[in-house]
C-alpha cells in the first residue's frame, strides 16, 4: 500500500466531509492528512505546524515554506501529495517540489468560479498566494481534478490545461445513506446560511404549501444570515412550520435524510458568480430513497436523473419550485418511495468506493507519468 498526502491548509471542516470520507475510501493508498492549521483530531495520521509555532505559521503562509513538513513528510514514503482547492495546491507546492512528488489538485467551486477581483477582496493570504502564483500552478502541477463537468468547463475557462484535466464526481457511501420505510411529513433542506444556498428562495416557495395539508419545512445548518431568514419565515407566516435545528452532526442528518418526504436544494449563483460545484447532498438524499428538487444551477443537475429521481427549476423562481413541490406533496408516499428508489439507484452507479477506486486509478497514471519525466 503506498502513502499519499491529502493537503488542506486549514481542516477538518464539518461542511467539507467529503476529503475525509473519500480519503477513507481508499484500497491500494494510505492517506497522511497534512495541514498548516488542525482544528480537532483526525481518525488518521496527520502532519500538522504546531499552533504554538507562531513563527513557522507564517513563515509558511508568506514564503510557503515548511521545515516542519519537510522533516515530517521525508520519512513518510509518500508516493503523491493530493491538495484540496486550488489556493491549496499553490501553498504546498513547494514542499511537493522540495520532496520531488507529483502534485494533484482539485477544485471543488469557490477557487475557480470566483473572479480573481473576488479572490483579491477576501483578503485571505491563501487567496492571495493563489492569485500571485495560479499560472504556475496550472504550468507545474501535476493533475488537476474537477468534481463535475460543470467544473471541468469552469476549470477550463480559468486556464487549467485540458490535457491534466480529469473529471471525477466523488460519489456517495450507499451502504451508509439507506432508505427507511417510515416517511416522515416533512420537507429537509440541509445548508449554510448564505445567499448562494438559496433558502431565502425555498422559504417563498414553502410558502404557498397550504396550512391545511399540515407538511413541515426542516431546515439544518447555520451562518451569517440565519436571523435575517428567521425573520423572513415570520414575515411569511409560516415561522410555526419551519424547525431550524442549526449544524448537526452527519449521522443526524443521515437519519433525517431517511426520514424526509423529499429533499430541496434550491442554491444560485452569488454575486461572485459562485454556486454548486456538484451537490453531494442530493445523492446523499436519493441514495437514501427520497425524491430531490434542485435549482439548474452549478453542477447540481449532474447529481439527478431529471423527471426520474427528482425536479428541476431555476434558480431563484421560486413559484416554479412552489408548483413542483406541491406536486410531489400531492402524490402518495408510495409514489414518492417509487421515485426515492430511482434515485437509490441512480446513486448507486456513483457509489464513493467505486467513484474512489476510479481516483486511484488517476493516482496509478499519474504517478508513472511523473517518474517517466
Amino acid at each position: 500500500m503506498k502513502n499519499i498526502a491529502i493537503y488542506r491548509t486549514v481542516m477538518p471542516f464539518v461542511s467539507e466531509s467529503f476529503i475525509t470520507e473519500q480519503a477513507r475510501s481508499l484500497r491500494k493508498y494510505s492517506p497522511v492528512y497534512v495541514c498548516r492549521d488542525l482544528k480537532s483530531p483526525l481518525d488518521a495520521r496527520s502532519v500538522c505546524i504546531d499552533s504554538k509555532s507562531k513563527f513557522e505559521r507564517a513563515r509558511y503562509t508568506v514564503c510557503r515554506k515548511s521545515s516542519v513538513f519537510i522533516r515530517d513528510l521525508e520519512g513518510k514514503n509518500l508516493s503523491l501529495i493530493h491538495a484540496h482547492f486550488l489556493p491549496d495546491a499553490v501553498m504546498i507546492a513547494p514542499t511537493a517540489k522540495k520532496l520531488g512528488l507529483p502534485l494533484i489538485a482539485t477544485s471543488h467551486g469557490f477557487d475557480t468560479q470566483m473572479s480573481r477581483w473576488s479572490q483579491f477582496k477576501t483578503r485571505k493570504p491563501t487567496n492571495w498566494q493563489f492569485l500571485l502564483n495560479e499560472k504556475n500552478l496550472y504550468k507545474n502541477a501535476d493533475a488537476f481534478i474537477a468534481v463535475s463537468k460543470y467544473m471541468r468547463e469552469k476549470m477550463l475557462e480559468r486556464g487549467v490545461p485540458e490535457a491534466k484535466l480529469f473529471t471525477h464526481y466523488i460519489g456517495v457511501d450507499t451502504q451508509k445513506f439507506q432508505p427507511l420505510m417510515h416517511q416522515g411529513k416533512f420537507i429537509l433542506n440541509v445548508s449554510r446560511h448564505v445567499k448562494v444556498k438559496g433558502i431565502e428562495i425555498l422559504l417563498r416557495a414553502f410558502a404557498k404549501v397550504p396550512l391545511s395539508q399540515g407538511w413541515q419545512l426542516i431546515q439544518v445548518g447555520a451562518g451569517t444570515e440565519t436571523l435575517e431568514l428567521q425573520a423572513l419565515a415570520m414575515e411569511l407566516g409560516i415561522d410555526s412550520r419551519v424547525t431550524w435545528l442549526g449544524a448537526q452532526p452527519h449521522d443526524e442528518v443521515k437519519k433525517l435524510m431517511q426520514q424526509c418526504a423529499c429533499y430541496v436544494q434550491a442554491s444560485m449563483p452569488d454575486q461572485n458568480g459562485q454556486t454548486e460545484a456538484f451537490g453531494i447532498v442530493l445523492l446523499e438524499a436519493a441514495a437514501s430513497g427520497v425524491p430531490v428538487l434542485a435549482s439548474r444551477s452549478g453542477g447540481m443537475p449532474e447529481a439527478l436523473i431529471e423527471n426520474e429521481t427528482g425536479y428541476l427549476f431555476e434558480p431563484g423562481n421560486f413559484n416554479e419550485l412552489a408548483d413542483k413541490l406541491n406536486y410531489v406533496l400531492a402524490q402518495s408516499n408510495e409514489w414518492r418511495k417509487t421515485m426515492g428508489l430511482a434515485g437509490r439507484e441512480f446513486a448507486q452507479s456513483l457509489d464513493i468506493r467505486s467513484q474512489t477506486l476510479l481516483l486511484e486509478n488517476i493516482y496509478d497514471q499519474v504517478i508513472a507519468n511523473h517518474a517517466s519525466n
